[in-house]
């Protein structure tokens, strides 16, 4: 079996958490908070220390899912460039269809965002940890569902090229 790389880029986990985390404070602001209040929500480069402690939580918790569908061989942590890059060594099902890899690597990406948010606003504004605790679920199906995904298997026809659909 070969075994497949997908690359978690820390950096643009952090950019969508920003992104995220500063529309809901900015939904806090029109919906009439204080200026203060809206903007303790909001992450910034100051908060990366503790961001990436969240987020190496949620990739843990994204690996022992995984492991349920796929034999997860290893998790390297690269730092290069002031950049740290999580690469997942995952060796999936023969019958997993390799074009749905991109899509995986795409709901742990949105998995690890809205983990990292929840645990994020479980600190700061822990009524909105709620609303991201829903979105950490819808996460979590697109992980099972995508991982779960399996080729049809096919039966060939002997002295001919032609396949059989089982």
């Amino acid at each position: 079996m070969k075994k497949e790389i997908l690359t978690i880029r820390h950096k643009d986990i952090m950019q969508r958490l920003f992104l995220h985390s500063y529309y809901r404070g900015e939904a806090h602001k029109t919906a009439g908070m204080p200026k203060h209040f809206s903007a303790g929500i909001q992450a910034s480069e100051s908060d990366s220390d503790m961001l990436e402690n969240h987020i190496s939580t949620a990739i843990t918790e994204c690996v022992k899912l995984l492991s349920r569908y796929f034999a997860v061989c290893s998790v390297k942590k690269i730092d290069e460039n002031e950049s740290r890059i999580t690469e997942l060594h995952l060796q999936p099902p023969c019958n997993f269809p390799r074009e749905s890899l991109s899509q995986m690597e795409q709901c742990i990406g949105n998995y690890i965002v809205m983990r990292t948010l929840q645990q994020w606003l479980a600190q700061h504004k822990p009524d909105d940890s709620l609303l991201a605790a829903e979105e950490v679920k819808s996460s979590t199906i697109d992980i099972r569902e995508t991982a779960s995904l399996r080729k049809r298997p096919c039966r060939t026809a002997h002295k001919s090229n032609k396949s059989i659909e089982l």
